[in-house]
């Protein structure tokens, strides 16, 4: 008995220096930055209380689960807690939002630096090709009478000056014509009631050629030839053969289109853009690629009550007659904004508008994580795809021109001011209107890029 009892008293001694012995190995032979490794370690992984990885969202950390799973918020899928940092929004103001470097890359997150530069405002306008109405002559009868013959009979036949267009037999003109010749017998006695029947032909314009002809031969013509009074080209006839025709009928329309007008639709918030004298480049669909040029010659002094446009007027030369009435164009006319002294400006989808708030999110510089600042701005006008900023953002700052939206989102989550939200201090907002429809429709289109 005394031997076993030895035996097993030595067993367990060698147990004990064992385990004293291994004790010493792991922890009382740690260094102290072995011990705070340690320590970093249990902290990183975000276990709970029975050694179970916590998992999270990048997106909403305060979301803790003990499985793999969804965001109940977002439906996000979720990732070890070790992977993000739990602190998404601690140690920041109420205008400020943290996130991680993971939460910024699921969020698409770009910035863009605000710039100083001269504000171009670019405006597009639907147009079409017009006659210049200067260039327009009206053929009308005279006299009553029938035609004859038509040596014209088609609209957009081209003519020259003085070409025949119709023939018209009238009794009055014969009567004329005979008056003619009557006073001119007795021209010595009467000059001036000859001078007075041959103005009435002369006012008919019957041709000089033609008047001189009838004194020659004596004899009255039966038909007077109708000619053009210009070149160009007939937009309208009105008149058949064996037609009869009042005195004041319009015969013919003709236009030369060797100058034409373009006609614009200019909407009311871009009219404080234009004035006379400013160049607008064009293309019209029938040649692609080709760029015209011309100048605003005149503005129309009201607006369409229905479309809320007035109309802007180019008139171009047209030599080769390219451009033909009633084609469709689309002018561009740039204009510096405030004399063409440097602006501050920002992407236009860097501006998320509440109704009479317009703000933005700028990435604060030299921060440990991605942390972006709320901001309020006011907007001056839009210049092509950015805004003049009249006060709340500098030169060289970063705004948020994607996932904007979705940092606004977290903010509104974590309490903090945000596009919804009033100010954490329960103070309004200074308001600025920028909601107007055609912002709001844009505003809709950046949030449908932004998802």
């Amino acid at each position: 008995m005394k031997s076993l009892n030895f035996k097993q008293i030595g067993k367990t001694t060698g147990i004990l220096a064992a385990g004293l012995l291994l004790g010493w190995l792991f922890f009382g032979g740690a260094s102290p930055d072995q011990s705070k490794n340690m320590d970093e370690h249990i902290e990183e992984a975000h276990t709970n209380d029975q050694g179970e990885i916590m998992y999270t969202c990048s997106m909403h950390p305060n979301v803790r689960q003990s499985e793999p799973g969804n965001c109940p918020i977002c439906g996000m899928e979720l990732i070890p807690a070790g992977e993000t940092d739990s602190g998404s929004s601690a140690g920041t103001g109420d205008y400020e939002l943290k996130m991680t470097e993971a939460a910024a890359r699921l969020a698409e997150v770009q910035t863009t630096k605000v710039v100083k530069d001269i504000a171009v405002k670019k405006v597009r306008m639907p147009g079409k090709i017009a006659v210049d109405e200067r260039l327009v002559s009206n053929v009308t009868a005279h006299f009553p009478g029938r035609i004859t013959q038509l040596y014209v009979d088609y609209k957009g036949a081209r003519i020259q000056k003085g070409e025949r267009l119709a023939s018209i037999y009238s009794p009055q003109l014969l009567s004329a014509q005979r008056e003619l010749l009557e006073t001119r017998k007795h021209k010595e006695s009467n000059e001036s009631l000859y001078k007075s029947t041959r103005r009435k032909l002369e006012l008919w314009e019957l041709p000089e050629e033609e008047i001189q002809k009838i004194e020659r031969s004596g004899e009255v013509i039966n038909e007077l030839d109708i000619v053009s009074p210009a070149e160009g080209y007939v937009l309208k006839r009105n008149v058949s053969e064996q037609d009869h025709v009042m005195e004041g009928t319009v015969m013919y329309e003709i236009a030369n289109l060797s100058t034409v007008w373009v006609t614009f639709e200019a909407y009311e918030h871009d009219l404080a853009g234009l004035s006379e004298g400013d160049d607008v480049l064009f293309t019209v669909e029938a040649y692609p690629g080709k760029t015209f040029e011309a100048e605003i010659t005149y503005i129309d002094p009201t607006l369409d009550p229905q479309s809320r446009t007035a109309t802007v007027r180019v008139e171009t030369p047209n030599p080769e007659r390219r451009l033909k009435p009633q084609m469709l164009a689309e002018g561009v006319i740039s204009s510096e904004i405030s004399g063409g002294k440097e602006q501050t400006l920002i992407p236009r989808s860097a501006v998320l508008w509440t109704g009479e708030r317009s703000v933005v999110y700028v990435q604060k510089p030299n921060t440990e994580q991605p942390t972006f600042e709320f901001r309020e701005v006011e907007l001056g006008p839009r210049v092509g795809d950015q805004y003049v900023v009249k006060s709340g953002v500098e030169e060289g700052e970063e705004v948020v021109t994607k996932g904007n939206f979705k940092i606004d989102s977290a903010a509104q989550l974590a309490g903090k001011a945000s596009m919804m939200n009033k100010n954490p201090d329960g103070s309004k907002p200074a308001g600025h209107n920028h909601g107007s429809m055609e912002e709001t429709n844009e505003q809709d289109e950046h949030m449908n890029m932004d998802q």
